[in-house]
């Protein structure tokens, strides 16, 4: 049972209100976190998915988005394909009929079901103010920073947060909850997070056997409570296919991915605010410490959860809900002796304030960030994706990773990508990696890159004008000097390459820039968007590039020396350095 210190019976009416308020300023956050505008890449194949499904009323048995990997069916794609699938039509039918007010609305269910167990379950445990604002304030800052809410992966944040919460009330009263079933059921159709329930389940019992090892009867209503949980998150059309999600941790096609990195690696590359999850896991183990009492069924569980959400940035989400209340009944138990009396409501006051300050604080910026950007944030190539719409342009396109979910959204099945976030094929996402890196590996007399192009067929090429660093794309400056490569389109987010082949030569004619005309309009393009954004360093690194592959030296030693002068650490002054040596040694010896 939880230690709790029960208030006095009737405190004053004023600070029931500033009680009242603090509470009331979470939820506002809550709010304005539910309608930040729509940004994260990979919503769109979900929302997309969920459109195919209704259309034809019935759940996706083979991919129909993308070209590259075949249309193969593998036990992972088909967990992709369908593990979503109750979200996927949920988001999809709110957007059909209100749009994007539609998917701000699922959003703000979302929200409310992540605060309502956290709000339950502090008034439940009769959490000390003073503790409860160091954690929702300190917490809900990590959470709402670090994810967007049109994620799938979101609904497991409630679910973990509904889960520990019926775990909670077991610890409280020992009674077992039969909605658990229920729970578990729903989940695993609207997200494998699901296998994570499970495996919190499994350990609750196996620290309820540590816990109860002297009441045979709890022992077994506890195993058969949890095993049943378990036994219905495997109702639904993916069933135990959830459990090569794990093995999906640690494949190549995730390296590079910041969110399945570790908060170490996170921190290392400036997302500071991990250190807020630290602290958390370091309060909890410290108050198990100094209270000296362990309840099993809770500590393995944490464990478990602290680790999980250590090891993956991704995970910080699962942490968060679900365990600051059971941070703050453990903080609670072990420091009430060192906190200020109860009655102390002046004390207590004007830490609610301040976190309800706090709070409004943040809400203010994300209701900011909705006026100024509206319900999408705009990211996305709209413009090439209106081309694209009305050229009549034909067969294959290759695309950048980072785009693909939208593209597909707009423009398939007529148009189908290369690559998206869902990565169906590690095969097919490696070899993405060797043709947008350019490879120059020989295969078969030929650069790798240009073979594969080939093997897929690629007809037309749809890229970002810079990389994410900053650097022009070495694909483009590769086919720039092929024949059989014609630029036809280019803006300030995206150009385009096409093949000339027969089904596109009237497009071509129609829209054929000159390739020294193109590469003006880009050099020219990197110069404006440096005057507009002059302490920018990303446009600087194109600018440079691009006058070195222009052969313009002056320009790029300036450009050069103003990355120096505003970034000295920046990797890409290596890369930079180097070829402008290599060009300055070329021009000396003719």
């Amino acid at each position: 049972m939880h230690t709790t210190l029960s208030p006095l019976p009737h405190p004053p009416r004023w600070y029931r209100l500033v009680i009242l308020m603090f509470w009331v300023s979470f939820a506002a956050l809550l709010c304005s976190y539910a309608f930040l505008p729509l940004f994260d890449p990979d919503f769109w194949w979900h929302l997309k998915a969920g459109q195919t499904m209704i259309e034809q009323k019935g759940l996706l048995q083979q991919d129909p988005f993308a070209f590259a990997h075949g249309g193969d069916t593998t036990a992972r794609t088909t967990f992709i394909l369908k593990g979503y699938w109750l979200w996927q039509i949920t988001a999809a039918g709110l957007y059909n009929l209100l749009g994007f007010n539609g998917v701000s609305l699922f959003n703000l269910m979302v929200a409310a079901l992540l605060g309502l167990p956290v709000y339950y379950r502090f008034q439940r445990q009769k959490i000390d103010p003073l503790i409860a604002v160091l954690l929702i304030c300190g917490g809900f800052l990590l959470l709402t920073h670090s994810f967007q809410l049109e994620r799938p992966q979101t609904i497991s944040f409630v679910f973990i947060a509904l889960l520990l919460a019926l775990l909670t009330r077991f610890e409280q009263n020992e009674r077992l909850d039969w909605k658990l079933p229920l729970l578990m059921m729903l989940w695993a159709n609207f997200h494998g997070g699901f296998l994570v329930g499970d495996i919190v389940l499994v350990l609750f019992a196996g620290g309820a056997v540590i816990q109860y090892r002297r009441q045979i009867a709890t022992v077994k209503h506890v195993l058969l409570w949890t095993m049943t949980g378990v036994a219905a998150s495997l109702l639904s059309p993916t069933g135990w296919l959830a459990f090569i999600s794990f093995k999906h941790y640690n494949s190549s096609l995730l390296q590079n991915v910041i969110e399945y990195q570790s908060t170490l690696q996170g921190f290392e590359a400036g997302g500071y605010s991990v250190t807020i999850l630290w602290v958390l896991i370091a309060l909890y183990f410290a108050g198990v410490l100094l209270s000296r009492r362990v309840y099993w069924p809770e500590f393995l569980v944490a464990i478990f959860l602290s680790w999980f959400s250590f090891m993956h940035m991704r995970n910080i989400g699962l942490f968060v809900p679900a365990m600051l209340p059971v941070i703050g009944s453990v903080m609670q138990r072990a420091f009430s002796n060192w906190l200020p009396p109860r009655h102390s409501y002046v004390l207590r006051s004007l830490a609610l304030l301040t976190g309800a300050g706090f709070l409004v604080w943040i809400t203010t910026g994300f209701v900011e960030r909705r006026i100024d950007q509206g319900a999408v944030r705009q990211v996305y190539p709209e413009q090439v994706i209106s081309f694209l719409e009305n050229s009549e342009l034909q067969g294959h396109m290759f695309n950048d990773y980072e785009y693909g979910g939208y593209l597909l959204w707009r423009l398939a099945p007529r148009i189908k990508v290369f690559i998206d976030g869902r990565g169906l094929g590690e095969d097919v996402f490696a070899d993405y990696r060797k043709i947008k890196s350019a490879s120059q590996t020989r295969i078969d007399g030929r650069p790798e890159f240009d073979s594969l192009l080939s093997k897929y067929q690629v007809d037309f090429v749809v890229q970002q004008v810079y990389q994410g660093d900053g650097s022009i794309q070495p694909l483009m400056t590769e086919l720039l000097q092929r024949d059989e490569w014609v630029p036809i389109y280019q803006d300030n987010l995206v150009y385009v390459l096409c093949r000339q082949t027969d089904k596109n030569a009237a497009t071509i004619e129609r829209y054929r820039i000159e390739k020294n005309e193109f590469k003006l309009r880009m050099s020219l393009l990197f110069n404006y968007l440096i005057r507009q954004s002059p302490g920018e360093v990303g446009y600087k690194i194109a600018h440079a590039g691009m006058s070195l592959y222009l052969g313009n030296l002056e320009q790029a030693r300036e450009q050069i020396e103003q990355i120096r002068l505003l970034s000295p650490d920046e990797p890409a002054l290596v890369r930079l350095k180097r070829d402008y040596n290599m060009l300055l040694g070329r021009l000396n010896r003719n």
